[in-house]
This record gives structure tokens, sequence and C-alpha cells, in this order.
């Protein structure tokens, strides 16, 4: 196994999403720079549907954003017990850039060189 697809397998943790005070999206043992990537890849093109399949699980996407119109998507994946709607594109994707921004500072702060990884 190559040292990048390492790191992805060691970079785990509890993924949490909210809307409002409310979970629509709790996990732990989440392959959180996997996720990262993902949301990476997705962020050059926010105007496509998002799918997170992991490599740990491929049965269908974890987590999912769908767009319902210009303005809101929403939020499902195969662990989740509903579909939550009317998610605010524009929040939704700020919180991913966030998330993104902190996985990467994290890595730099520990000495990862993030250009093999992205």
């Amino acid at each position: 196994m190559s040292s990048t697809h390492q790191i992805y397998c060691e970079v785990e943790g509890v993924l949490a999403i909210t809307k409002g005070n409310e979970y629509i999206f709790l996990e732990e043992n989440i392959l959180l720079l996997e996720f990262a990537k993902a949301l990476n890849t997705w962020g050059k093109q926010s105007d496509l549907d998002f799918e997170y399949y992991s490599m740990d699980y491929e049965e269908g996407p974890i987590i999912y954003f769908r767009h319902q119109n210009l303005k809101t998507c929403r939020v499902g994946g195969v662990w989740l017990e509903g579909v939550c709607y009317e998610v605010q594109r524009v929040e939704l994707i700020l919180a991913c850039n966030i998330f993104f921004r902190k996985i990467l500072n994290d890595l730099i702060s520990r000495g990862v060189d993030i250009d093999l990884l992205f």
C-alpha cells in the first residue's frame, strides 16, 4: 500500500453535519481525509450533485447532496434514517469549505505534504 493511500486510511474521526441545532448526519470512524478530498473535487463543480462513497463502504453513497433548485439541496445517504430537505446551498458550500480548510491546516501543522494528497 502506498504511503498516500495509507494516510487516507489513517485519518478518521467523527463527522457531524447539522442544520440549525439538529444533526443531519453523525457517524464515528469516517475517513475524514478521503471525505475532504471528495468535497474538494465537488467544490470545483458544486453545481453538480455530490455523492461520497468510501473505500471502506461502497454499497451506496454514505452521504449525498442533491440539488432541489438553485438555492437548496437535500442531504441524505445510506446511513441516514431520512432525507433532510431545503438545506441552503450557499451555507452547505461554505461549511464544506471550512471543513476542508481545517483538515488542510491540521495536516500542514503536522508536517504533511498536502500536494501529494490533493
